[in-house]
């Protein structure tokens, strides 16, 4: 793989990490909140804190699949490519979804 697209690749996983951090280890912290633009009373709602542990599952593993195919697959191109089209299609979800 390229340079910059090992880089980009790499930068779009640790986002996804982040997010998950924020989401499922996090869930109540003033960065959440201000991240996603949320109360901390309402990240505070155990039905919502379910909902963003499990959105932050979905986000790890879309990040260590990009880490993976990055460093370890013998298809690393491949790998990465079906991982970034998994996190374009939730990208273009939520924005089309959250309007």
């Amino acid at each position: 793989m390229h340079t910059c697209s090992l880089i980009l690749v790499v930068l779009s996983a640790l986002l996804f990490l982040y997010i998950f951090v924020l989401e499922t280890i996090c869930t109540t912290s003033l960065r959440t909140a201000q991240t996603f633009k949320m109360s901390i009373d309402d990240l505070s709602k155990k039905s919502l804190r379910i909902l963003m542990k499990n959105q932050g599952v979905y986000n790890a593993l879309i990040g260590i699949g990009l880490l993976y195919g990055t460093f370890f697959s013998p298809n690393s191109c491949e790998v990465s490519i079906l991982f970034l089209s998994f996190a374009i299609f939730v990208a273009i979800y939520g924005a089309v979804s959250s309007q």
